[in-house]
């Protein structure tokens, strides 16, 4: 049975549908009120062995860290209270269990698919399975910026898609492809919030890194000019086309990875012929390089 890791488990909408297309689960929640609802709500698969729910907030550290709940907006709760708070209403804190994404992700390296959606550590829970020997197949993430591209490809990842999250799989039309790609094949109604399909299922075809990374700037360019006008609610979806060597970011005498002009890090052609020439990319490279360095610890 194939593992799937709901990372950012909210109320468990994605955990029911991966748990009808037979997958075994691993599940992450800090929100502690949500986790308890989900024990309740899914104890039967808990007794069976086929979902294990972890109280957590993955991250860089494994101390207790704050975590902000908006009860207006469950699923806007997060470790960074301005992202909880940004809508203006009142949040509420609890001291929730810390945990590293690089030792989840080498506890549980047998994962199929890893969803990411984490309020506003989508970035440090990639940069934990950098740091680990988990590659999954498929993973995705929160359409967050071209960064987070950079990181998945520098892990292997070759090929992507950008999925709306308001219209796609939620559409009265959409039905899921029979046979399946991935699992038993379900004939299931999405609910608002929900991930939806991944890998082969998810809508779209397989782009290359340039071609997402300019779609998703296109994007953020017509939010600024018509805003309201464009759903802003978009996942990257990526496939492991490759082993995925981490890139080389040599590290100098401070431990800092060492500047080149206007403060961008060294890097050798080799390490750069992934990533094609486009202004923004390559501002992009610059964090993936600095946040390659943190693997050397």
């Amino acid at each position: 049975m194939k593992v799937i890791a709901d990372i950012g488990m909210h109320d468990g909408k994605d955990t029911d549908f991966y748990l009808a297309k037979g997958f075994r689960v691993v599940a992450v929640e800090a929100n502690p009120e949500l986790v308890e609802r989900n024990q309740r709500r899914f104890s039967g698969s808990m007794r069976k062995g086929h979902l294990q729910i972890v109280h957590a907030a993955l991250g860089d550290s494994d101390r207790p860290v704050s975590f902000w709940v908006n009860d207006r907006k469950s699923d806007w709760s997060s470790v960074h209270r301005n992202i909880a708070a940004r809508d203006g209403g009142e949040v509420r804190r609890f001291e929730v269990p810390g945990m590293r994404a690089s030792d989840f992700f080498n506890r549980y390296q047998d994962i199929h698919y890893a969803k990411i959606d984490v309020e506003g550590s989508d970035g440090d829970v990639l940069v934990g399975m950098m740091n680990s020997a988990c590659r999954p197949l498929y993973i995705s993430t929160e359409a967050g910026g071209v960064w987070l591209l950079g990181v998945m490809k520098a892990m292997g990842y070759g090929q992507f898609k950008m999925v709306s999250q308001a219209f796609s799989f939620l559409h009265r039309g959409w039905r899921m492809p029979n046979p399946a790609l991935h699992g038993n094949h379900v004939d299931y109604t999405f609910q608002p919030g929900s991930s939806g399909p991944f890998g082969e299922e998810a809508p779209g075809e397989w782009k290359s890194m340039d071609e997402i990374a300019d779609a998703h700037l296109s994007m953020r360019r017509v939010k600024r000019i018509l805003p309201g006008q464009t759903n802003n609610w978009w996942d990257f979806h990526a496939k492991r086309t490759a082993a995925g060597a981490v890139p080389a970011a040599p590290a100098s005498d401070s431990g800092r990875a060492p500047s080149g002009r206007e403060g961008a890090p060294a890097r050798s052609a080799g390490a750069m012929e992934n990533f094609r020439p486009m202004a923004r990319i390559r501002r992009a490279w610059a964090k993936v390089a600095r946040l390659a360095a943190l693997r050397v610890r």
